[in-house]
Formats: C-alpha cells, sequence, structure tokens
C-alpha cells in the first residue's frame, strides 16, 4: 500500500517552519538594532484616524495586554528556552507525524498486553 501523501512532504514542511523562525528571528534582531526607527514609525502608525478609534475603544484591553507583555529582556533566558523547546517539539512532532502518515513503528506504541 503506498503512502497517502509524497515522503518529502512532512520535512518541506519542517524545512518551511525553520526558515519561518530563522525570518522571525532575523526581524527581532533588525528592531533590536534599529529602535528609534521602530519607534518612529509606530507613533506615526499610533495617529492614524482608525487605530486612534480603536485604542480609545479598547484602552481597558490594551493596557492589560500591555502590562503583561513588557520585556525584561530580548534575548534572555526565556528566550533561549522557548526557541530549543519550539525547536526540539517540531522536530518530534515530525517524526511521529511521518510515522503517522507511513503507518511505520507507531505499532511499537500500541501493542497489546499479552496475557
Amino acid at each position: 500500500m503506498r503512502p497517502p501523501y509524497s515522503p518529502g512532504i512532512a520535512n518541506l514542511i519542517l524545512v518551511a517552519l525553520a526558515v519561518l523562525l530563522v525570518a522571525t528571528g532575523a526581524a527581532v534582531a533588525w528592531v533590536a538594532a534599529h529602535p528609534d526607527g521602530v519607534r518612529r514609525v509606530v507613533h506615526r502608525l499610533g495617529e492614524w484616524p482608525p487605530l486612534l478609534r480603536l485604542r480609545s475603544r479598547y484602552h481597558r484591553w490594551i493596557v492589560f495586554l500591555v502590562r503583561r507583555f513588557q520585556p525584561g529582556g530580548a534575548y534572555g533566558l526565556s528566550f533561549t528556552i522557548g526557541l530549543a523547546v519550539l525547536a526540539l517539539s517540531t522536530r518530534a512532532f515530525g517524526g511521529v507525524l511521518e510515522d503517522v502518515l507511513v503507518r511505520e513503528e507507531i505499532a511499537l506504541f500500541a501493542i497489546a498486553p499479552v496475557g
């Protein structure tokens, strides 16, 4: 029986996720290196009339979220641990996904007890 997908699809998905992760890291590094330019753009966007209406309407929610996401450090220990957990869980998910789609090895986890 042929698998219902090309075996390389799971790997392509993992590569796409890795590229997305690297691009996000590069964007964060760029923002960290150019804080004044980012502040100017954010300030200009904050004066846009539709955003002013949204800010006045959802002021309490915005204040709540801003307090919850105050940065302590852009590249601190929590960022590094989060990145490692994301990489490991993505790799584990990819392995399990491939085993399930090919119907291999996953049976080792579903052996019925004897006796």
